[in-house]
């Protein structure tokens, strides 16, 4: 246990000022159990001189509460008597081997000038893992200074309280600054409470309590960019928010206006996505094939956009589509393959796999995001193995305690508009008059 709370203070520190934090901790309180009970204020004052004491006190503060339910006991010796991936395994139980539990933050702002890891790091926190769990997309609204994050279906990674169907608001206090004590933090909407029949999130099949096989979560593998939902925006005019339910595969239109007034369901519209038929594998014109994956959406001039993935069977079928609204139905203005060479010796590049790999690299393609640039587009790829994936995690065998560690392997591409009002993709690095030139690399679309 102490080499736990050891390790809190020695993270980002020097040796000398992690042993004057670890003494100072010991000779301030009776033992670790008052600790646990101490205010996040007093643990901060107690390691004076290390960096980052807010975040250190709520991981500190989160570890001792944890491990006091799952054992009625601050002792945690037998784990000396346990191989070191069984303890690994354990300590992933209490939330304290990757960090993920509920005092610990997972959303920060800070300014867009801003450099350096330290000092990301040490930015205001704007919400924790306790009070919106496993986020993605995110929208801002500048008349009520509100974010709004979208969950998240992550392998070992937990949602927030209001789960798979949820959209959080954090909207900043009387100041107007993120993390400065006076924000609100709570669910906005609850998509899977609204349209329980529609189910937009799907289930939860994450482990049902924090003392569960989160090592293994075993049931959430096949699930990333299946459930959860997908990006996460905002109307030109502030007043709209919109979202894609991955489950059902829908898109949700959510009036807000500029009060950020949560809807009810019958303020709420659901439009289908898009179809891309004959282009995707098992997708026809009148039926969404299970191989069509939405996910990203886009603003340009007061107009909306929708991104897709087609994600197999194989890796020669995969391709990305975009959709711009035109009033009445959607409009496909790109329409490309995804079956190209990357960079770092083609890093794997797979159609989307269900069955557990367990590879170094195992590359998924996923259409997570664009956005514009007057006539151009800038496109980002996410990898989806590395959400299935986590670090120094386990496979989907209970009774395993092999890790693995893995290493994403995402992209970013351009394209330039047309006269037609379409895009395409760079080839060799240009797609026409405005991109960039070509550079023969022998990676990306159209050979670099």
């Amino acid at each position: 246990l102490e080499q736990f709370i050891y390790g809190l203070c020695r993270e980002n520190a020097t040796r000398e000022q992690a042993n004057a934090a670890f003494e100072n901790l010991k000779d301030r309180f009776f033992d670790w159990n008052e600790v646990r009970v101490s205010t996040n204020r007093e643990l901060e004052e107690a390691m004076e001189g290390l960096s980052d004491t807010e975040t250190r006190a709520q991981r500190m503060i989160s570890f001792l509460q944890e491990v006091f339910e799952t054992e009625f006991s601050f002792d945690l010796e037998a784990m000396h008597k346990k191989g070191l991936k069984v303890a690994a395994k354990a300590l992933v139980r209490y939330g304290a081997s990757n960090g993920a539990y509920s005092a610990q933050s997972t959303l920060r702002t800070f300014a867009f000038n801003t450099t350096g890891v330290a000092s990301a790091l040490n930015s205001p926190v704007a919400a924790t893992v306790g009070q919106i769990g496993a986020t993605w997309g995110l929208a801002y609204q500048r008349e009520t200074k509100s974010i709004f994050a979208g969950a998240f279906y992550k392998r070992h990674s937990g949602f927030g309280p209001g789960g798979p169907g949820a959209i959080y608001k954090i909207a900043a206090g009387p100041d107007g600054v993120f993390g400065a004590g006076d924000d609100t933090v709570g669910t906005f909407v609850d998509l899977n409470a609204l349209f329980p029949a529609a189910n937009p999130g799907g289930a939860d099949a994450h482990p049902a309590t924090a003392g569960g096989d989160w090592f293994h979560d075993q049931n959430s593998y096949a699930l990333v960019g299946k459930r959860g939902l997908g990006a996460v925006k905002i109307s030109s005019d502030g007043t709209t928010l919109y979202t894609i339910g991955l489950n059902d595969r829908t898109i949700y239109t959510m009036p807000i206006g500029l009060t950020a007034t949560a809807p009810d369901a019958e303020q709420i519209t659901q439009t289908s996505v898009p179809n891309p038929g004959a282009d995707c594998p098992g997708t026809t014109v009148s039926t969404l094939g299970p191989n069509v994956r939405p996910f990203a959406l886009g603003m340009k001039d007061y107009v909306f956009y929708v991104g897709e993935t087609c994600t197999g069977p194989a890796r020669a079928n995969q391709r990305m589509f975009i959709y711009r609204w035109n009033g009445a139905g959607f409009d496909q203005v790109l329409n490309e393959s995804l079956n190209y060479k990357q960079g770092g010796g083609d890093m794997s590049n797979s159609a989307w796999d269900d069955a557990f790999n367990g590879a170094w690299n195992h590359t998924q393609l996923w259409l997570t995001d664009f956005t514009f640039d007057n006539d151009q587009m800038t496109i980002g790829l996410r990898d989806r193995y590395g959400d299935q994936m986590g670090n120094q995690a386990g496979n989907l065998n209970p009774a395993s305690g092999t890790t693995y560690a893995t290493q994403a392997g995402g992209d970013i591409l351009r394209a330039c508009s047309t006269a037609a009002g379409t895009w395409l993709l760079e080839q060799n690095g240009s797609s026409q008059a405005g991109c960039t030139t070509a550079f023969a690399t022998g990676y990306g679309a159209g050979n670099g």
